[in-house]
């Protein structure tokens, strides 16, 4: 394994914890697998060395963190496995004219990632897989998803440092698969964590509801209103319904 073989030669070996282990794990297989925004690049170093990736194509607009994942590549014993490019979002793929099997973008803003896959349209729809990790507005990343074509294949929540994560595995056509009954507009959960039965699923809903009950009651209590979190309440309760009825 290729375990045995970085510890027997005293490579360094990355230790992910549970929000990129679940993006490796969506990850699955692949050739080569571009990680868009590599900051030091310890995403795609794990990646080869859980031997989800033959390659890796490590992108990012700072030319310092590239030169700190240069580094680590070189202290995993990767060197040869891990390219790197500065660029924003896909560009160094256009530019260089790279095929990717699977692109990852994780931990930045859910809009910003939408707005890196809108910049580069024809290489977004070529790239096989997309693994998505927003930090915040997983709504935008939603609604751009839907309104773009891409479908929504598998997902995963995830409780890492006293907060959780949602990771989107989609790709251009296709169809997201269909709940019945699951609401409209509810964008900040996706059907297929209710049809994998996430774990998670319901302690990060009330979480959610429980925040926002509380703000809906101080407003109301200073004379004002929160509709558009009484709104969300209400689909959070739908979907929680529907994953109680659904066991």
């Amino acid at each position: 394994m290729l375990y045995n073989a970085f510890m027997n030669r005293g490579y360094a070996r990355i230790a992910p914890g549970a929000r990129l282990n679940a993006i490796i794990e969506l990850t699955g297989r692949s050739d080569t697998v571009a990680d868009i925004g590599c900051d030091h690049g310890r995403l795609g170093a794990a990646l080869l060395q859980c031997e989800k990736a033959r390659h890796v194509i490590a992108t990012d607009i700072s030319a310092m963190s590239l030169e700190k994942g240069k580094r680590l590549a070189q202290k995993c014993g990767l060197g040869e496995k891990m390219s790197f490019f500065e660029g924003s979002g896909l560009e160094p793929l256009a530019r260089e004219r790279i095929k990717a099997d699977t692109a990852v973008i994780a931990g930045m803003g859910g809009e910003l990632i939408a707005e890196i896959m809108a910049a580069e349209p024809e290489i977004a729809k070529s790239i096989g897989a997309f693994i998505l990790q927003p930090m915040r507005g997983i709504e935008k990343l939603r609604l751009f998803l839907r309104e773009n074509g891409y479908a929504v294949t598998n997902e995963r929540i995830v409780f890492e440092g006293g907060r959780y994560y949602q990771v989107i595995k989609c790709c251009f056509g296709g169809e997201t698969p269909k709940l019945e009954g699951f609401p409209e507009g509810m964008l900040y959960i996706g059907e297929m964590s209710v049809i994998n039965d996430d774990p998670l699923l319901r302690p990060m809903l009330e979480k959610r509801r429980g925040g926002h009950i509380k703000r809906i009651e101080k407003a109301r209590a200073n004379g004002a209103e929160l509709s558009g979190l009484e709104k969300e309440v209400r689909l959070i309760d739908a979907v929680l319904k529907i994953a109680e009825d659904k066991k």
